[in-house]
């Protein structure tokens, strides 16, 4: 199946036909806090002005603009548009993930480089492996230049052994 992009910029409010069961995790932020929701609690991913929501199959990330408005992203590997509205679509080439970081590791106790541990939907791994984000890329044809944009998007929260052969 193809992927596919589309974009909903300018919106005063969430779009009510969001097909919150494509999405397994959100990371969200305020100016208060970053937050990393779980399956039960993903649909209160609406109440923050910033994030991203992910699952096997797709992936949204939305901001809300200085002015106020939200703008959404949405990126499926079913080949299906945000919403009916969404004024920006275009196809995505997956590409293989060989030469391409495959995941992005969370940030945990032992780091301590930040003042407070986010906590994670999964718990904490053995002392081996780090959560982390899995990932997957694609290229967004560019017409105007020839040159394609390189994206990724966020696909799962997975345990990844460390220091050693996985």
């Amino acid at each position: 199946m193809s992927s596919l992009i589309s974009s909903l910029p300018g919106q005063s409010v969430w779009p009510a036909a969001i097909r919150w069961a494509e999405f397994r995790y959100a990371i969200v932020e305020s100016p208060a806090e970053v937050r990393f929701l779980g399956p039960q609690e993903v649909q209160q991913a609406a109440e923050f002005p910033r994030g991203v929501a992910f699952g096997p199959d797709a992936e949204l990330r939305w901001m809300r603009r200085p002015a106020g408005h939200l703008h959404f992203v949405y990126l499926s590997d079913n080949n299906l548009p945000f919403c009916v509205d969404a004024p920006h679509q275009s196809p995505l080439e997956r590409m293989g993930d060989a030469t391409e970081p495959q995941h992005m590791f969370l940030w945990s106790a032992s780091d301590g480089r930040i003042p407070r541990t986010p906590s994670y939907p999964l718990p904490d791994p053995d002392a081996n492996s780090r959560l982390a984000v899995r990932v997957r890329h694609y290229q967004l044809a560019n017409a105007s230049t020839g040159i394609p944009t390189r994206l990724y998007r966020c696909v799962d929260l997975i345990p990844v052994k460390i220091g050693g052969p996985a």
